[in-house]
């Protein structure tokens, strides 16, 4: 890599680590795999808020969830941004939200209204 990983928080903010269910950008001369080393993480409950959140997904491919509080498509970015109905293990998307709440994948994929303090 040759920038920082940034994760999305109103702002971009520089991370030390990598955090399951976060989306990072991270700016590489070129195409090159990457491997990630850590437990495997086949659910998760990812705190949404009003407005885009950029995210990160589990462990394998699965449908993008749609209606509920999500109001846009997964949006991937591969030189350009591209809408997708997969979520592929490894990479981030974008999503807006029309409100604070928890997007649950694996076991269902389920997401509802939950109060946050974001």
């Amino acid at each position: 890599a040759v920038s920082d990983a940034f994760y999305y928080d109103g702002g971009y903010i520089s991370a030390d680590s990598l955090e399951a269910g976060k989306g990072y950008w991270i700016k590489y001369d070129n195409a090159d795999y990457v491997y990630l080393y850590g437990l495997s993480v086949s659910s998760l409950s990812i705190p949404l808020i009003e407005g885009w959140n950029l995210i990160g997904v589990i462990d394998h491919d699965i449908p993008a969830p749609k209606g509920g509080i999500l109001s846009s498509d997964f949006f991937g970015y591969d030189g350009s941004y591209y809408s997708t109905d997969t979520l592929r293990a490894g990479k981030g998307y974008w999503v807006k939200s029309n409100s604070n709440g928890i997007l649950n994948l694996g076991g269902g994929s389920v997401y509802k209204n939950k109060s946050l303090n974001p």
